[in-house]
């Protein structure tokens, strides 16, 4: 008896997981997706019977270098990016999951 409780006890634990509150966790159950959870403290059935993916949802900074073009009257000009270079995550979960999918597939 007291060990099938140990049992319940470690695969109860076994299922918490914990996001940031710049993370999302995209919750999978048998491969098919079910939902968002966090940020914070949440729970997943065990066994590999429900699987969490965390991504970030922080803003990233993208550096653009200057380069060089030529215009219609045959001139060199160098062009500078001028927009702040930031862009932001989205949460349509399609788009993060093919991208998360893409960095995490193996060739």
């Amino acid at each position: 008896m007291l060990i099938a409780i140990a049992i319940v006890i470690v695969l109860g634990l076994s299922g918490l997981r914990v996001a940031q509150e710049y993370q999302r966790g995209v919750v999978f159950r048998l491969g098919r997706y079910v939902g968002l959870r966090g940020p914070g403290l949440y729970w997943i059935i065990p066994l590999n019977i429900e699987r969490a993916v965390t991504i970030d949802v922080r803003t990233r900074t993208v550096s653009a270098e200057q380069q060089e073009t030529i215009t219609p009257d045959s001139r060199c000009r160098e062009v500078r990016h001028r927009s702040n270079g930031r862009t932001r995550r989205r949460l349509p979960v399609s788009v993060d999951r093919a991208a998360q999918h893409h960095r995490t597939a193996r060739p």
